[in-house]
Order: structure tokens, then C-alpha cells, then sequence
């Protein structure tokens, strides 16, 4: 999808790890993940996927151009507040990353907590799928924020051609 729509040298996507460890982890492990060799300047915006308690994915968006953080929970559970954190921890991650290299992308920017409506998972193992849906949608919208994410929230309506549950599917979708 990065490619598809021309996006890719605007959009960053952030693994996993470093996402939590930003999100979730302690300063000093925040330190080892300073992605050094990235110039966060080439880029409008930052997505990225977050695992909680190794049973669970949640969604992370980061929009440069109106300062937004986004935080995306399937469950729905405590986005708003997620966000705030996630504001703020983003904030010290780019203060940490001037002082200690000297790099100031995106230092003085204001990031402020936001939320996107969506559907709600209504299962145990979907949040996969969901969170990789949340990506294409806020990937086809950019630079604009999607007012709001309708998933299928049936077994039935997330099947894909690839496999029983259609994870292989909206994967390849998004990255395409």
C-alpha cells in the first residue's frame, strides 16, 4: 500500500520493539532504541503496531503534519488515554535524541493526544487483522486523518482468499 500510492518516502514504518520500547518501555531502554541512522524529517508521518503482553496488537500513528498521536486498540480500550502517553513519551524520545545525538527531527513539535472512531473487536483473535486494517485505512487517507475505521467484525466477513481467517490476506494488502 506504501508503495502502491506513492507514500513510501512519507510514511515510516516503526517496528514493533522500538514501538513498545517508546511506548511502553523504561527511559533507559528507550535510549537503546534510538534509531540513529533515521532522519525522521524525510517523513510525515510514523505507523506502527505495538504487542501487549505478547497476546495482543495495538495500532500507533503519529501524524507530523497536525501533531496527533493515535494509539488504536481494537478492544477499544483506553485509546485516549494510551495516546497521551504515547504524546508524551514521543516527546522524550525526540528531546533524548537531541541531547544525547544531537539530531533535532521533529524536537519541537507538539504531539497531542487524539482518536479515530472504529469498529470494535468482538473476538480473541482477530486484533491482527484489525490493526492491519486501521493501517490501510489511515495509509489510504494520508496526509488527512480518517474521521472514522469500519472493520467486519464477523468471522465470516474477515475471511480471505488466502487463508480461513483472512489475516494473509489484509497483509498483503497493506503491503503491497
Amino acid at each position: 500500500m506504501l508503495n502502491v500510492k506513492g507514500l513510501g518516502k512519507r510514511i515510516y514504518i516503526l517496528n514493533h520493539y522500538s514501538a513498545g520500547v517508546i511506548v511502553f518501555g523504561a527511559r533507559s531502554a528507550m535510549a537503546n532504541h534510538s534509531l540513529r541512522k533515521l532522519n525522521f524529517d524525510y517523513y510525515d508521518g510514523v505507523i506502527g503496531f505495538m504487542n501487549v503482553a505478547k497476546n495482543h496488537w495495538k495500532f500507533l500513528y503519529l501524524n507530523k503534519l497536525n501533531k496527533k498521536v493515535f494509539v488504536m486498540d481494537p478492544l477499544g480500550q483506553d485509546e485516549v488515554k494510551e495516546s497521551g502517553v504515547a504524546a508524551e513519551r514521543f516527546r522524550q524520545f525526540f528531546r533524548m535524541w537531541q541531547n544525547c545525538y544531537q539530531k533535532t527531527d521533529w524536537v519541537d513539535v507538539k504531539w497531542q493526544q487524539a482518536s479515530i472512531e472504529h469498529s470494535i473487536q468482538k473476538d480473541g483473535c482477530n486484533c491482527g487483522v484489525f490493526v492491519m486494517k486501521m493501517a490501510t485505512d489511515v495509509v489510504e487517507a494520508f496526509p488527512v486523518v480518517p474521521q472514522g475505521i469500519e472493520i467486519p467484525t464477523s468471522l465470516k466477513d474477515l475471511k480471505g482468499p488466502e487463508d480461513h481467517h483472512g489475516k494473509n490476506h489484509t497483509a498483503v494488502l497493506c503491503l503491497q
